[in-house]
């Protein structure tokens, strides 16, 4: 069995970040076992697909960036330096975006998933973690952990 860090489930498949191997490893739930495995750079902390299935985004906690793979053959589109010691990823829901938390510079990286840049970064407190994003009727609004323990950052963008 694989030494799984983060899981997300993606139908019958998990998509698993192993920071020792430096992969990202799908796992096939009907037959029990590791279909393939996808070489990523140092410490990947964990992996989301896009609403459309069309980008995987993994962040790298090593090299303080964030991948952004085409999951039918493992191509890197992209490597985005984003702040430091990123944490987590979350798509728009169109998935043209994604907000990446940066636990070691305080703050959140709008990514271009599209260009493959950081289009933003927003200041939001001590180490904010994970990552929530929710498309309203005219903005897109992003909640983050931040510390001390238990406080949260709301924001939105239009």
């Amino acid at each position: 069995m694989c030494n799984v860090s983060r899981l997300a489930l993606v139908f019958s498949l998990i998509i698993a970040t192993v920071a020792g191997a430096n992969a990202v490893e799908e796992i096939d739930l009907a037959r029990g076992r590791v279909t393939r495995s996808i070489a990523a750079d140092a410490a990947p902390h964990v992996a989301v697909l896009s609403p459309d299935g069309r980008n995987l985004l993994v962040v790298n906690q090593g090299g303080a960036e964030l991948e952004i793979f085409h999951p039918s053959d493992d191509a890197v589109l992209a490597r985005v330096a984003v702040g430091r010691k990123p944490h987590w990823a979350a798509f728009a829901s169109d998935g043209r975006a994604a907000l990446v938390t940066n636990e070691g510079s305080d703050d959140l990286s709008l990514v271009d998933v599209d260009k493959g840049v950081v289009a933003a970064t927003f200041h939001v407190g001590a180490g904010p973690r994970k990552i929530v994003v929710q498309a309203g009727p005219i903005a897109l609004d992003a909640y983050t952990s931040v510390a001390p323990k238990g406080a949260m950052t709301a924001g939105g963008a239009q």
